[in-house]
C-alpha cells in the first residue's frame, strides 16, 4: 500500500506520537512513512521538533534527529493558531464531561496549525480524535489504536 493510499494526498503534520511509533510499526507502515517523508508529504512544526529533540539520548542522536527534521517543511505557528487552539479547548469543554477539554497543549496547537493550512495530522494519539471534532482537519492514524506495541 502506498502512503497516499493509506493516509490520503494532503500534506500531513506528523505528530510526535507518529515519529515515536513508526520504528515499532509493521514494515509496510514504515515503508509508507518513509515514502511520505521522501515525497514531501510529511511536515513538521517547532513543537514536534522540540518534543523529539527533548527525547534524544545523546548529542549524536540529537544532531541526527535535528538534521532529519530540518529537511522537512516546517508549519509555522501564528497568532491565529494560538487563538484557534484556545477556541478548540473552549468548544471541547462545552461538549463533553468535565475534563473532556484536557488534551495535550502541543496537540491542540498542532491540530490548529493543520486546520489553518488545510493539512491533516498523522498521529498515534487519542487527543487528535477529540480535536478533530472542533477543528477543520482530519486525524489520520498511523495505525489502529492499540495495534502497535
Amino acid at each position: 500500500m502506498a502512503a497516499a493510499d493509506r493516509w490520503g494526498d494532503l500534506p500531513l503534520i506528523a505528530d510526535t506520537s507518529a515519529w515515536i511509533w513508526v520504528p515499532r510499526a509493521p514494515a509496510e507502515i514504515k515503508s509508507d512513512f518513509a515514502e511520505a517523508v521522501r515525497s514531501g508529504q510529511i511536515r513538521t512544526s517547532a513543537l514536534v521538533k522540540l518534543e523529539l529533540l527533548y527525547g534524544t539520548a545523546d548529542r549524536t542522536e540529537f544532531e541526527q534527529r535535528d538534521a532529519q527534521l530540518a529537511a522537512l517543511e516546517e508549519v509555522r505557528l501564528s497568532r491565529y493558531v494560538g487563538e484557534a487552539a484556545v477556541g478548540a479547548l473552549r468548544e471541547l469543554k462545552d461538549r463533553g464531561s468535565p475534563g473532556y477539554h484536557k488534551v495535550k497543549l502541543p496537540d491542540a496547537l498542532i491540530a490548529a496549525a493543520a486546520a489553518e493550512r488545510g493539512f491533516n495530522v498523522l498521529h498515534y494519539d487519542r487527543d487528535y480524535d477529540r480535536l478533530e471534532q472542533v477543528l477543520n482537519f482530519t486525524a489520520m492514524r498511523l495505525a489502529p489504536q492499540g495495534s502497535l506495541r
